[in-house]
């Protein structure tokens, strides 16, 4: 309609820019911040719930209640901001338009006055201007929607794009069926560049034997066990299985030949049957309940209101430790693997409960391949090798009758709790 005019309204696109600029900003930093204070709250709260019985022991309640509520009134005040801010976009661009359009007139009516004859080409332009802002005014308004979409797309992608530290080689291959059984070589590890947990460790569990690795807490027992199927890789020297190294066969067939019972046992919100087959998913209901039998676990599991279809709750939390232990046992001797790794499996059941699972272990054992983690010593009495493991380091070798004969760490280790069952029992009596 008019090339002058149309220039004219062109002063109104620097503002409304800029005004979206600044409001884009202050809302990504806004919506950043509240990506992080939404994951302190979330962690905050279940630190705080899955805790709740020891802040109601140590009556920390209202401490608690007080750190809720900071960070709780933090994400607010940001929230707030982001929300003040996207409500500038608005009155920015109303305010610029309106500048444009009362520049327009204006102009119009010192170039063209009141005359009749232009009064309908300036109506006509005036329309068109109102139709070309009010997109412009609708993009403005959308734009800090998608600035705070691009933040949490920004998140995510990052989370997306962590590469896995452990991966299979190129030229993995499966892991042999047969083989020596499990080998340690000069193994050094450790979570925290030169804080070493295991230094130089080197043992061997023989194909069809049982092995056990005791010591002191904290002496890196664990951490031998997680590296075994590849949780962890060594920082020098190497862990071979069938006499592989554990870094040149796949993953996923070193971990469906290991069955594995760790020191907390892991339960889904669940059904028994389900969590006991685990990892098996075809098995069948005598088949698990012949593994949950082998575990002992098979007479609490008949007095459940739903017998295996029971649900167990989110962790097993309707379940004793001991219970959850026995479950945990059973979905390993389910897995019918040829190697087995407990740590510290018997540590949450009692003594005659302990002698059904050793019985279990006995049986299940024979042609497999099985390293123990013991805190309690006189569950490996039985083993065929023990392994002392102090401060990362291996310090003695031999079944329990030599150990015992040499007097040393494990001797002095098995006479103090020894003593300490005889003071449990004369108290006890």
């Amino acid at each position: 309609r008019d090339w002058q005019l149309s220039l004219l309204t062109l002063v109104a696109l620097p503002g409304i820019g800029v005004g979206t600029a600044v409001i884009s900003r202050r809302v990504r930093r806004c919506a950043d911040l509240i990506i992080d204070e939404t994951g302190r709250l979330s962690a905050r709260l279940t630190e705080t719930l899955g805790g709740a019985r020891l802040v109601k022991a140590y009556a920390m309640e209202d401490r608690e209640i007080e750190r809720h509520h900071a960070t709780v009134n933090r994400r607010r005040d940001l929230i707030l901001e982001m929300t003040r801010a996207r409500a500038m976009s608005s009155p920015i661009n109303e305010i610029v338009g309106g500048i444009a359009f009362a520049l327009v007139i204006y102009f119009s009516i010192w170039r063209f006055g009141f005359a009749d004859a232009s009064i309908g080409d300036l109506a006509s332009f005036l329309a068109a201007l109102l139709l070309c802002l009010r997109p412009l005014k609708r993009l403005g308004a959308v734009i800090p929607d998608v600035q705070e979409g691009l933040v949490a797309a920004g998140r995510i992608r990052t989370l997306l794009d962590v590469q896995s530290e452990i991966t299979d080689a190129p030229d993995a291959v499966p892991l042999p069926q047969t083989g020596p059984g499990i080998e340690l070589r000069d193994v050094h590890f450790a979570y925290v560049p030169g804080r070493e947990v295991i230094k130089g460790v080197s043992l061997k569990v023989p194909r069809g034997k049982v092995a056990a690795l005791v010591g002191p807490s904290g002496a890196g027992k664990s951490t031998i066990v997680n590296l075994i199927p590849r949780l962890f890789d060594v920082q020098s020297g190497c862990v071979l299985v069938n006499g592989v190294d554990v870094r040149k066969v796949t993953q996923a067939s070193l971990r469906r030949g290991i069955g594995f019972v760790g020191q907390d046992a892991v339960l889904f919100d669940d059904t028994v049957r389900n969590n006991i087959a685990y990892g098996c998913e075809n098995a069948s209901d005598d088949a698990v309940a012949a593994a949950a039998e082998a575990a002992g676990a098979d007479q609490f599991i008949a007095k459940l209101p739903d017998g295996y279809e029971t649900k167990v709750g989110e962790s097993g939390v309707s379940l004793s430790g001991g219970q959850r232990q026995r479950v945990a046992l059973a979905r390993a001797i389910l897995r019918d693997a040829p190697f087995l790794l407990l740590d510290e499996a018997t540590s949450a059941v009692d003594s005659e409960t302990e002698l059904i699972v050793k019985k279990a272990l006995r049986r299940l054992i024979v042609g497999r391949t099985a390293l123990i983690v013991a805190h309690r010593l006189t569950s490996v009495v039985d083993a065929d090798i023990i392994y002392v493991l102090v401060d990362g380091c291996i310090v003695e070798t031999g079944n329990h009758a030599s150990l015992l004969a040499a007097g040393g760490v494990y001797a002095r280790l098995y006479s103090i709790q020894s003593l300490e069952e005889q003071m449990n029992t004369k108290l006890a009596v």
